[in-house]
């Protein structure tokens, strides 16, 4: 038998409408991509007594479930990571919903990165204003440093 432990996904949330609303509510004005959006283009001219297409006006970026889920899946990952973790299992339900919130703000973060990254006219990265990445991935730190599992090591004198 191996000593290695497989990383539990009891605790974990399973990726949710819920949890793709929480993302979206940290990045002001981002969308769903709706099927009907990738089969055909946008109007050319608003419909102002149209209520579905008024509520449209405002949004800043569309992503999609799946890259949603994707992030998502990649963020909590990387929280495990920054804890020295396999898996949440030894969380009760507070510390798990405040861990994923920290997953959260690192999805979003990631994501506005992804998408605010500027390029010049010569195909190269410009500079990238990291705005409300920034700020969510600090958000993400401050939540997550709590969970850090640590091993203290023993000092003993060499001269034993």
């Amino acid at each position: 038998m191996s000593d290695i432990q497989e990383p539990s996904k009891t605790n974990k949330p399973l990726f949710s409408e819920s949890i793709a609303d929480e993302i979206l509510i940290e990045l002001n004005g981002w969308q769903l991509i709706k099927n009907e959006d990738l089969e055909e283009n946008e109007e050319l001219f608003i419909d102002i007594e149209d209520p579905d297409t008024l509520k449209n006006i405002d949004n800043n970026k569309k992503v999609s479930i799946g890259e949603l889920k994707q992030f998502y899946d990649k963020a909590f990952n990387e929280a495990l990571n920054d804890t020295n973790r396999y898996d949440i299992d030894d969380l009760d339900k507070i510390l798990v919903e405040r861990f994923i919130e920290g997953v959260i703000k690192l999805t979003a973060s990631n994501l506005w990165i992804k998408y605010n990254t500027s390029v010049t006219v010569n195909n190269d990265e410009g500079i990238i204003d990291y705005g409300q990445g920034g700020k969510l991935y600090k958000k993400y730190k401050n939540i997550i440093s709590g969970f850090v599992r640590s091993e203290l090591i023993g000092l003993h004198s060499l001269g034993d």
